[in-house]
């Protein structure tokens, strides 16, 4: 009998050519190796955990899980977020992607992974709920502004229109920032802020569940991205950083990635959201979006600046091994927060 020559084994780097042609083989061969390296290997904390799917010497098969640590009630847990999986149209009858799942996960649980989460798409959400053991936690919302509006209105007043809805976002802003009395204001730069240290770890202490976030994972997902360009939008009041917007221009949309706020404060995140309307109105952006989760902050900001929300296809899908306390708190899907940065969508 002909021994098989199929087997499952983790990535190292002597692979990478290889990878690079299975991906261009089987999917979009969006990988070069600046961000292959940044994506798996260069998060602050360590890196992520890639297998790969062999038979006879051919790489035919990939799942990978990037490292992302949670904030559980103000804890760093290691956890990991599925990304990359695929496998050759010619070994799909191997069960490739349940065996390298199973792979995967073992060794980020043996490396001390608490939980597997992700984001899949409408093709691997089948194999997630049924083969691979993940339960459903959440849809986030889709939030989006046009600036100027739209409609027939909107085109039978043209410049007007857009004029006006202009100085309504500014003067919403300036009566907003007025009536909080203590000197509000709002920059636009290219990096980290100051205090933004103490303003995560006072944010992180009052989250139940969401990605951990610190100035060095804020650096590595941001500022040292290989491929976009992000913005950060501080906001402080009296000197001090009491909110912070990330935001990418895609296309003709500036999207919303972080919308972090100190204490959660509806007026000040209505502000910020404000600055951001008016500073981009006529920069060439058509429209302003925003993808999130939460227990109901998102919902009151946007909505009350006049944004949209509607369904989206974004689904946060999570399976953790052990039961307990942490796995109780998991399955609640208003115990998390979540944002459009927190994928690897964007």
């Amino acid at each position: 009998m002909k021994k098989s020559r199929d087997k499952i084994r983790m990535y190292s780097g002597r692979d990478e050519g290889n990878v690079f042609r299975l991906h261009n083989e089987t999917a979009d061969g969006n990988f070069d190796p600046e961000f292959w390296s940044w994506k798996y290997f260069s998060y602050p904390k360590g890196p992520g955990w890639v297998n790969l799917a062999v038979s006879e010497n051919e790489i035919v098969g990939q799942y990978s899980l990037m490292r992302y640590h949670l904030n559980f009630l103000g804890e760093e847990i290691v956890a990991a977020q599925s990304s990359d999986t695929l496998v050759r149209s010619d070994q799909r009858r191997k069960r490739w992607m349940t065996r390298l799942a199973d792979h995967v996960y073992a060794k980020a649980t043996r490396d001390g992974a608490w939980a597997i989460y992700g984001f899949p798409n409408r093709n691997s959400y089948p194999v997630a709920m049924k083969q691979l053991d993940f339960m459903r936690i959440c849809h986030l919302s889709y939030y989006n502004m046009k600036l100027g509006g739209d409609g027939p209105a909107w085109r039978v007043l043209g410049p007007l229109g857009h004029m006006f809805h202009f100085l309504a976002a500014g003067l919403r802003y300036v009566i907003n920032a007025r009536l909080k009395i203590k000197k509000v204001r709002v920059e636009k730069m290219t990096d980290l802020p100051e205090g933004i240290s103490d303003f995560l770890r006072v944010i992180n202490t009052y989250e139940v569940l969401s990605v951990w976030k610190d100035a060095e994972y804020l650096r590595w997902r941001y500022v040292n991205h290989p491929r976009h360009a992000y913005v950060f939008y501080p906001l402080f009041v009296n000197d001090t950083l009491q909110g912070l917007v990330v935001a990418r221009k895609l296309g003709n949309q500036l999207v919303v990635c972080e919308m972090l706020n100190r204490g959660k404060d509806i007026q000040l995140g209505m502000i910020h959201l404000l600055y951001i309307v008016k500073s981009n109105y006529f920069s060439g952006i058509k429209e302003v979006a925003f993808l999130g989760h939460d227990n109901g902050y998102f919902e009151s900001v946007f909505s009350r600046v006049g944004f949209r929300r509607s369904y989206s296809h974004v689904v946060c899908l999570g399976r953790v091994p052990k039961e307990g306390r942490f796995r109780q708190h998991f399955m609640i899907p208003e115990n998390w927060t979540l944002v459009y940065g927190d994928t690897d969508i964007i």
